[in-house]
């Protein structure tokens, strides 16, 4: 077997040592390393409050069981499982055909029609954060709402369930979600439908207290067409995908690293390191608001402006609902344009006081 993806190290220079192993404030839950929703809302339909019935808890765990031998092996597999893609910068592609022949989906498990279409990715990276803390957090989900920065892209909605299972010889961890939709007819789809296939990472210490994670994302979506401008970014994968989880993840552990830093003495303009915490808490508020603001999160319907030649210009209103926000409603407008240089590049300018302006 070939060996799984290169991995790069992670972008931020932290050293361990700095933070404690276990941190002093534990993360609330899963949306604090992957931002998402992660409880059904409230028009969600599940009968009763249960998510599966005394009668299922046998298939359940059976499906949980296959569902962590295909993700185990789809994280360790080569080719010809996953063949490179030449015309796609090599990327990684699924052998669906020997996906079928090797893994047999439960008969007594529900499978959709022709409409939907399959995606299948694969990643893997180092992230600042040991094994038993990342468990941690990812263990209280079983719904998400998975967005892109866009109101031209649809958010997608997910209900599944979440297996977890320990490998103490190896000093790792493996984590699936398998779809809930296999025992709940009557859960409101969302619109496009989408449904997870067996998905989730296998997470391996490393000795500097850093982990390795592999990322399997592995889905069926409605076949509906996208918008233009985003048309090679959804169906490659990259808003989606598992190289989008894990960009999210590293990021967001590298957060916690620095806001857990004891040896940072050079703070600036802030007074304190309680200072520096509640601030870098209230920019990712900030961020967090933001790309609700912008996306289709919970439902949000956005006109289009009859007078945008590209028809890529978007409005909308939303009421204030959250606590210790004053009444009222927002109004967002959102533009979406491709520009010819790499994303750091454009990144570097807009933080850039003295630069920005040539923007305009």
């Amino acid at each position: 077997m070939e060996p799984a993806p290169p991995i790069l190290p992670p972008s931020l220079d932290l050293d361990m040592s700095i933070y404690p192993r276990h941190f002093q404030a534990p993360m609330a839950n899963c949306s604090d390393m992957i931002p998402m929703t992660l409880m059904p809302p409230e028009n969600s339909h599940f009968s009763g409050g249960c998510l599966i019935m005394e009668e299922e808890k046998s298939l359940a765990l059976d499906l949980a069981i296959s569902s962590m031998d295909e993700l185990v092996k789809m994280c360790q597999a080569g080719e010809p499982l996953w063949m490179r893609n030449g015309d796609d910068g090599g990327r990684e592609a699924l052998n669906f055909e020997e996906h079928a022949r090797i893994f047999q989906w439960p008969l007594s498990v529900k499978q959709d029609s022709g409409e939907f279409r399959t995606e299948a990715t694969r990643d893997a990276a180092v992230v600042i954060m040991n094994s038993i803390t990342l468990v941690d957090a990812f263990l209280d989900a079983m719904y998400a709402e998975l967005q892109a920065l866009s109101p031209l892209v649809r958010t997608r909605e997910a209900h599944f369930m979440r297996y977890c299972q320990q490998n103490v010889e190896e000093g790792s961890w493996a984590i699936v979600d398998f779809p809930l939709e296999s025992f709940h007819e009557n859960l409101q789809p969302s619109f496009p439908r989408y449904k997870r296939r067996p998905s989730g990472c296998v997470i391996q210490d490393m000795p500097n207290g850093y982990s390795r994670v592999t990322w399997v994302e592995h889905a069926e979506v409605e076949d509906k067409p996208v918008h233009q401008v985003f048309d090679h970014f959804v169906n490659s994968g990259m808003a989606f995908g598992a190289q989008r989880w894990l960009a999210v993840l590293q990021r967001q552990c590298e957060r916690f690293a620095s806001l857990m830093a004891r040896n940072i003495s050079d703070l600036g303009v802030i007074p304190s390191p309680e200072a520096r915490k509640n601030l870098m808490n209230l920019a990712q508020r900030m961020i967090r608001t933001f790309c609700v603001n912008i996306s289709t999160s919970c439902g949000q319907s956005w006109t289009a402006l009859s007078d945008s030649a590209d028809d890529t210009v978007r409005i909308t209103t939303r009421k204030i609902t959250e606590p210790g926000q004053p009444s009222g409603l927002i109004l967002s407008a959102v533009s979406t344009s491709w520009l010819p240089h790499p994303h750091y590049h454009v990144f570097d300018l807009l933080r850039d006081e003295r630069r920005r302006a040539q923007v305009s």
